[in-house]
């Protein structure tokens, strides 16, 4: 009896681990997500970027559609040390990038916090530099006052 007593607490330590390793989140950096879109889906050619506007106001969302790869991968490559933990939280919403490579178009949902990308949820662990490497340019937004 007592040789059954260990054996299930044995087996119930055991799963609790195996949930807690499969639960933990994982690190990734934005310049390894971006290796990993490439690699699914081919080389970028061509990056719209849209400003949303808060819910509460009056204003529209704005955008910005870059052909230029020197300048996408000038902003990928600023925003590329950005480190990155899988989380389950979905975004709040403050830009959405549209990249569209040789085979399909992806995309990416950028928060303060976070991002979203190849449906993976990702908590930004320090500073977010690639929305600091989005506002710091001056693009030509457009009104998108659908």
């Amino acid at each position: 009896m007592k040789l059954w007593k260990i054996a299930l607490i044995g087996s119930a330590v055991a799963v609790v681990v195996l949930i807690v390793w499969l639960k933990a989140p994982s690190t990734s950096t934005v310049a390894d997500e971006i290796e990993k879109l490439q690699n699914e889906h081919g080389e970028i050619q061509r990056l719209t970027i849209t400003q949303h506007a808060p819910i509460d106001s009056e204003a529209y969302d704005e955008y910005v559609v870059i052909e230029d790869l020197d300048v996408i991968w000038e902003l990928l490559n600023e925003a590329a040390p950005t480190a990155l933990r899988t989380t389950d939280l979905g975004p709040l919403i403050e830009y959405s990038l549209r990249i569209r490579t040789t085979d399909r178009t992806s995309y990416i949902t950028l928060y303060d916090e976070g991002l979203s990308m190849l449906g993976t949820h990702f908590k930004i662990e320090g500073e977010n530099l690639f929305v600091a490497a989005i506002e710091q340019r001056d693009f030509d937004w457009i009104e998108d006052a659908r």
